[in-house]
């Protein structure tokens, strides 16, 4: 089976959390050698924690740990165990940071340093402050896993930052209501919403101003320090990926083959395809990537027929863009929009 990752990166996400992981699948009474024989990776992974996994072997191991401990809220368990270090120099710098909406900028610049699985973003309507998680890449089985995993992270964090007089107003998931969602409502004691528009955490916009416990002026002029250098050795990888996006996005309803892509970025085909491969990624994971992002916005935001949608999409038969789509997402077209 093809890849549910929208591309193949060594800087996906750090193999700390893989030993976090591990420790928390070994409280199921599943040992680690286990996982690792059954994702087929070699354990020795867990030997270096400054090091990153790439996406792909990110899908293994939780694949495994999933179908090993039979918990299909793996996701919100694994989020309580990460607490403020476990994120390394951005952690330091969110917990020393002035106030609660300084530290969620921290998040929101640096997360890349520490996985590319998501981003942050953060607005403010009157009195209310919402933080939204939105996947970058093709999640497909994960994407619940991973998404359980950041929003009860969110909410542990800002707990721990502010303390107890912290308060959430709502929080949504994009997915569908699971059968375990009353451990949803044990967890985060607030309105939770399934099959909403976004993934988002919501609370009051006065805690933004407020200061936190730990804060510390030096230790978060050193910690963004460390991170501004780790961002610079991430950079490129980014920046290429974003070219070659924004080009095919420039052309609506025509999805250009690698020549001519490579012509508007003035490189040749040969050389940008290196530099894809460089980057353990390729045009076509590129291409299947934005494709899905778009086919997820018309399906969500739009009354257009599928058959349309795919057109749209460079596929003349619907049925194609059907099966791709079951790739990328795990379901029809027709099945995410009910």
């Amino acid at each position: 089976m093809k890849n549910i990752f929208g591309k193949l990166t060594d800087k996906i996400i750090s193999a700390q959390y893989l030993i976090i992981l591990m420790k928390l699948v070994e409280s199921f009474h599943v040992s680690a050698n286990k996982v690792f024989k059954k994702s087929g990776l070699d354990p020795n992974l867990l030997n270096h924690p400054e090091s990153y996994i790439s996406a792909l072997q990110f899908k293994k191991i939780v694949t495994a740990a999933l179908a090993l401990t039979k918990e299909p809220a793996l996701g919100l368990y694994f989020g309580q165990e990460l607490n403020i270090s476990s994120h390394g120099f951005l952690g330091y710098a969110a917990m020393s940071s002035s106030t609660l909406e300084e530290a969620i900028r921290f998040g929101i610049k640096y997360m890349k340093i520490r996985t590319q699985l998501v981003k942050l973003d953060y607005v403010v309507n009157k009195d209310i402050a919402t933080v939204k998680i939105e996947p970058l890449l093709l999640l497909g089985d994960l994407h619940r896993f991973v998404i359980d995993t950041v929003i009860v992270n969110l909410f542990e964090l800002k707990k721990f930052l502010l303390g107890k007089k912290t308060k959430t107003l709502s929080i949504n998931f994009d997915f569908k209501k699971p059968a375990d969602a009353a451990y949803y409502k044990k967890i985060f004691n607030c309105p939770i919403n399934f099959e909403s528009d976004s993934n988002q955490i919501s609370f009051p916009a006065s805690e933004l101003s407020k200061s936190l416990l730990l804060s510390d002026p030096h230790l978060a002029k050193v910690a963004e320090q460390h991170l501004e250098k780790a961002e610079a050795h991430v950079k490129n990888s980014i920046d290429l990926e974003s070219e070659v996006k924004q080009v095919l996005l420039s052309t609506p309803g025509f999805f250009p083959q690698l020549e001519y892509v490579s012509e508007k970025l003035c490189v040749s085909p040969r050389t940008l395809k290196r530099k894809l491969q460089q980057l353990e990624t390729s045009y076509q994971i590129i291409l299947d990537e934005v494709r899905y992002q778009e086919a997820l916005r018309y399906l969500k935001n739009t009354d257009l027929p599928i058959s349309e949608i795919a057109f749209l999409l460079g596929y003349n038969d619907p049925s194609n863009f059907g099966n791709a789509f079951k790739r990328w997402a795990g379901h029809s077209p027709s099945d995410y929009r009910k």
